[in-house]
């Protein structure tokens, strides 16, 4: 994704997700040893060359959108990407997630 966002001439990324771990592991000065260490190392180049890079916490419960696009994409030989437009199976989710994020949100504030 970040190969993509360069071509783009895209300079400000946040990136949502629910794996605290990545996160650490990326943003790290410690050299990685995990499963993922040539691909954490490589990202750790690779944004060196935008403006800026934010990292967002979303709990699952309110990412069910990230994994029905993994889903959506196992149905493919090679890679997807969406930009500008996506299915509108993946809005529909997206808003639902939205709502339920507000919610949650809501329940903490008034708890």
């Amino acid at each position: 994704a970040l190969i993509i966002l360069e071509e783009l001439g895209i300079q400000k990324i946040v990136v949502e997700g629910d794996s605290l771990t990545v996160k650490k592991e990326v943003v790290s000065a410690k050299e990685d040893e995990s499963v993922n260490a040539a691909l954490i190392k490589e990202s750790k180049e690779r944004i060196k060359n935008f403006e800026s890079l934010n990292f967002r916490f979303v709990p699952c419960s309110t990412n069910r959108a990230a994994h029905e696009m993994a889903q959506e994409r196992k149905l493919f030989d090679s890679p997807m990407f969406w930009i500008e437009e996506t299915l509108e199976k993946m809005e529909r989710i997206a808003y639902l997630d939205r709502w339920r994020m507000v919610r949650e949100e809501c329940s903490r504030i008034f708890e």
